[in-house]
């Protein structure tokens, strides 16, 4: 999505729907954000039959928050199937990544201490925001003493408080809040979201989770949806798929018989969406990632010490 010419590529997109791709790629540094909005626009009322990729961390700008993401922050609030990939990493330039579990018994007490709240955030289940000095402070210290078991225990729950802290009343505290609200809307989606990671291989009925979660059929799958960008069904689809893709890797087996423990009866189906999320058939793809798990190996082995 390079093409800055707004009906161009609204037409490209089509084009290419119509001849029956399903995986569009984009990024915040293509048109400085203009190529997202358009591929945002183009694609509503069809984002069910779609995989839509992007990158993070690519620099946009010469400003401390455009270098590549390094100053800022990712709050995820509920169990989302997301994949992340790191495209480059050495010795001389590593590649970190910090994170930590939010829990609501963590926030709740915070919430107490907390000035009132701003208005409510937009229900969604992840959001980005640029990290303050006050909270990569914490965050730096925290990593500083990972690999010293006696300071990490003694010291890390009062900087996991302080980051804690610092995300309430920051830029996504509303959000964070919800996340410390046992009654609130995001409590409820992730009651179901934890439902259908426990049973993925079962069937689905929308309107019994609904019931599970105590809310209305039609509620439930709006705030669902609004959260995770996807239906329950197509949920479970991506649970389903994702833990199918590590047990090819990692199990003996045929792609039929893995199919059908993920909970596809039908061999077919099976690799027919298989390949329109990872653009490859499950034989294939289990023997190009374990190519370049090798391929990992064989460079540590002979890499001298």
């Amino acid at each position: 999505m390079g093409n800055r010419d707004h009906d161009d590529a609204v037409r490209v997109i089509h084009r290419a729907l119509d001849a029956g791709i399903n995986v569009i790629d984009t990024a915040d540094v293509y048109y400085q954000g203009g190529c997202e909005e358009i591929v945002g626009k183009v694609i509503k009322g069809r984002r069910d039959d779609l995989v839509i990729a992007t990158k993070f961390g690519l620099p946009t700008g010469e400003d401390p928050n455009r270098r590549g993401g390094s100053r800022q922050y990712l709050v995820v609030s509920v169990d989302l199937p997301v994949i992340g990939q790191a495209l480059e990493a050495s010795p001389d330039k590593p590649f970190v990544v910090f994170s930590m579990s939010l829990r609501p018994a963590d926030i709740a007490p915070l919430l107490l201490e907390a000035r009132a709240a701003g208005k409510p955030p937009a229900f969604t289940g992840m959001a980005v925001s640029d990290a303050s000095p006050e909270l990569l402070d914490p965050v730096v210290r925290l990593l500083r003493i990972a690999d010293r078991p006696d300071d990490l225990r003694v010291l890390g729950p009062g900087l996991q408080r302080e980051i804690l802290w610092w995300l309430i009343n920051g830029d996504q505290g509303a959000l964070v809040r919800q996340i410390g609200l046992v009654d609130g809307n995001l409590a409820l989606i992730s009651r179901g979201i934890r439902w259908i990671r426990e049973h993925y291989r079962e069937h689905l009925s929308v309107t019994d989770l609904a019931e599970l979660c105590g809310m209305s059929a039609s509620s439930f799958h709006r705030h669902f949806r609004a959260a995770t960008s996807m239906t329950p069904v197509r949920f479970q689809k991506q649970i389903r798929l994702q833990t199918a893709r590590t047990l090819l890797m990692t199990r003996s087996g045929n792609v039929a018989e893995i199919g059908y423990f993920v909970g596809y009866e039908s061999p077919s189906q099976f690799s027919r969406e298989y390949r329109k999320v990872f653009e490859a058939s499950p034989g294939r793809d289990a023997a190009r990632l374990s190519a370049m798990a090798h391929d990992v190996t064989r460079e540590l082995v002979d890499e001298p010490a």
